[in-house]
């Protein structure tokens, strides 16, 4: 067996221990870049890198996001389309309006529908102005103030409400399908994005309407067994390839105070308490950002909480729960007003407390795409040193180019690097062929490694 391949076969039957399978989606990066806090959302940069451009303008005017597959109408002010009038629409009438959008073949495509909830999300953009950004994207018409446009998904806790996603300022909630909101048409294409953040189904089975989530169900299918326990006692998610803790209220010893509700600031210091005493074997515990927490909510559910009925979670409560994001723009705004992000487990929404002194619950999460210290880095590296001394022999130092923090080594014509922009290790040599190869994701080499 060439060297090369002795290598791979070492990394991948006695180093990794994967949770998810090919079909594993990765969970995007919010956006933010501003930090507040040792371990909130600007600092940890958890969740796959947006490409850049993110956004492309077809020939037809649309836009096609590369982040997640989706295609979407430029035009945010619901514009008038031959026979399909614009404006603000209520629920029922945001769907006719898709419809006849179809019906006229608008921009030479017949199959535009009303966004479900996380496809509408995707779009959010924290840590900036949203509406500068989303004219810097390509789109035209956004809103200069407070604007909700709907989704196709009804609230099943109160069915004569449906979801809807400010524009303007993030916010997710819901409101009686009776009002008005604005409508952004999107459409799937048949190739997968490329960078693997498809937007996953929202749970939701029942329809309400024609044209709508429960009608559609777009978005990556869950898998079976979605949940599974691991041998340390946290829960992985087969979808997202998170590792939860297993009790969904501030768990870990009497010393971090486990179990009560905390600020915003508490809620990171008792990360940082976790990670002291190794809650469950691990000390790289932190704070969900907005997309990881929401990432749980089944919006399937007729009552709450909103989690799939069939986790395995105990101590989920019907309740907010804080993330690690922020309104960074809000922020730069008002300095005062670094307020944090939260999700309701009662109904799946996102809102913003009045301050970061409210007292919510806190659910720990470890694993997925995060940003890797230099420190781990090096640690790695040191233990490749150690472990293959025949690729990476002792005594190179490391440096960084691009998204690349590496250590060359020139008597052996070998590189190993981690990559910032998809969170893996790479290898480059000649005994492993002609092209870098992808030895697999950060955090499960630093396990192995003893570096966290």
């Amino acid at each position: 067996m060439n060297c090369h391949l002795r290598l791979a076969a070492f990394l991948v039957t006695t180093v990794f221990f994967p949770v998810t399978d090919a079909s594993t989606l990765n969970l995007a990066k919010t956006g933010l870049s501003v930090t507040f806090m040792a371990g909130d959302d600007g600092s940890t940069g958890a969740g796959l890198a947006w490409p850049t451009p993110r956004f492309t303008t077809n020939t037809d005017t649309t836009l096609s996001d590369a982040l997640t597959g989706l295609v979407w109408v430029a035009d945010a002010g619901t514009p008038t389309a031959g026979s399909c009038s614009g404006g603000g629409k209520t629920w029922q009438d945001a769907l006719a309006y898709v419809a006849c959008l179809n019906t006229g073949n608008y921009l030479g495509q017949n199959d535009w529908r009303l966004p479900n909830v996380n496809e509408l999300e995707s779009i959010v953009a924290l840590g900036r102005s949203m509406q500068g950004w989303l004219n810097s994207q390509g789109f035209v018409n956004t809103p200069s103030t407070s604007k909700t446009y709907w989704t196709s998904t009804t609230r099943e806790t109160y069915p004569s409400f449906a979801f809807n996603v400010n524009l303007y300022y993030g916010y997710v909630g819901s409101s009686s399908k009776t009002t008005t909101a604005g409508v952004l048409a999107v459409r799937s294409t048949t190739a997968n994005s490329s960078s693997n953040a498809a937007v996953r189904q929202t749970g939701l089975t029942t329809s309400s309407a024609s044209g709508d989530d429960g009608a559609l169900r777009k978005g990556i299918t869950w898998p079976a067994g979605r949940f599974s326990g691991t041998a340390q006692g946290a829960i992985s998610d087969a979808l997202t390839g998170l590792e939860w803790a297993k009790d969904a209220n501030a768990p870990g010893p009497s010393v971090c105070r486990a179990g009560v509700w905390k600020s915003w600031a508490d809620a990171l210091s008792h990360m940082t308490c976790l990670n002291a005493n190794k809650y469950l074997g691990y000390s790289d515990w932190r704070l969900p950002n907005r997309r990881e927490l929401h990432s749980l909510i089944d919006f399937g559910r007729t009552n709450s909480p909103v989690v799939p009925s069939n986790h395995p979670f105990t101590n989920v409560k019907s309740d907010y729960y804080w993330t690690s994001s922020t309104n960074a723009f809000n922020a730069v705004m008002n300095p005062t007003f670094a307020v944090p992000w939260v999700v309701s487990m009662s109904d799946g929404s996102i809102g913003q407390p009045a301050d970061s002194f409210s007292t919510y619950y806190v659910w720990p999460v470890r694993s997925g795409l995060v940003s890797t210290s230099t420190t781990a880095a090096d640690c790695l590296f040191n233990w490749a040193e150690q472990s293959f001394p025949q690729y990476f022999s002792p005594g190179a130092t490391s440096a960084s180019l691009a998204t690349y923090y590496y250590r060359h080594y020139p008597s052996k014509a070998t590189y190993i690097a981690t990559n910032s922009s998809d969170n893996h290790v790479w290898v480059l040599g000649p005994e492993f062929g002609p092209n870098p190869v992808d030895v697999g994701v950060v955090n499960n080499l630093l396990s192995a490694a003893h570096c966290q």
